[in-house]
């Protein structure tokens, strides 16, 4: 079930670990509670892909354990399929790429 929108703004990697997209969670309607096992999906490289979310974070650090809903430097890491998707999403530019955010189950 879609639980709201992501809007990309840049991406990195972070050593040992993946990938974390960093940007904002826009909600349609009222908030988005987001949880580890979550998915995400989102165009690149003019195909559509989807992973699971293994983590998140606020700006400042903070483990996400609410509900959010149009909040900024939100960072998302995700599981990539290898080495090589690693590279690729952490070079890429996405300029406000819009993502869809679903629950898990």
């Amino acid at each position: 079930m879609k639980i709201g929108e992501f809007e990309i703004e840049e991406t990195f990697k972070a050593t040992n670990i993946g990938v974390i997209l960093t940007g904002k969670i826009i909600a349609e309607k009222g908030s988005v509670k987001l949880a580890k096992g979550d998915k995400i999906s989102f165009e690149f490289n003019k195909r559509r892909i989807t992973r699971q979310i293994k983590g998140y974070e606020t700006g400042v650090g903070r483990n996400i354990n609410l509900e959010l809903s149009h909040l900024r430097n939100i960072g998302i890491l995700i599981e990539c399929e290898n080495d090589f998707e690693v590279e690729e999403l952490s070079n890429w530019k996405p300029e406000k790429v819009m993502a869809e955010l679903f629950a898990e189950s």
